[in-house]
């Protein structure tokens, strides 16, 4: 049996501290380990549906996929990134550039703005990605100070 984790709440008005108890997980700590060495054998690199060439458009094409289908983002990124597939070259081609490529994808003004936002050097260490329930992070690849956030 499992131990359940309980999460303080502020205090109440009484000066009592509600406990806000942690919802049970139906896997024990091995069982939920042989599930992920299961699937690690199965799927030893496993791949999502976004095509890039490096690090750098995958940040790219995340940053696009917000409340976008992954196929409307690859056929508007393979364009783009043919001709820039590196920070300094999307900086090049400028907003409206990459506006240009984008506009197929809903929200293209503004993902176009983040996008440029993301090649410059003084990028925000943070970058939001999609906005649904639950989130996953993962480091970028493209800069160590960099960390995406994927709320799917």
């Amino acid at each position: 049996m499992t131990k359940t984790k309980m999460k303080s709440a502020p205090a109440s008005a009484g000066g009592r501290r509600a406990v806000k108890r942690l919802p049970k997980s139906r896997y024990t700590r091995d069982e939920i380990e042989e599930i992920f060495r299961r699937l690690s054998l199965q799927r030893p690199e496993p791949r999502g549906e976004l095509e890039h060439v490096n690090p750098y458009t995958l940040l790219v094409a995340v940053v696009l996929s917000a409340q976008a289908t992954d196929a409307g983002v690859n056929r508007a990124t393979r364009p783009l990134f043919a001709i820039a597939d590196t920070p300094e070259k999307m900086l090049a081609l400028g907003e409206e550039g990459v506006r240009d490529h984008i506009r197929t994808i809903g929200l293209f003004r503004n993902k176009a703005r983040n996008v440029i936002l993301n090649g410059k050097p003084d990028i925000v260490p943070i970058v939001f990605v999609k906005k649904f329930r639950t989130a996953s992070v993962f480091p970028s690849g493209v800069n160590s100070s960099v960390i995406l956030i994927n709320i799917i």
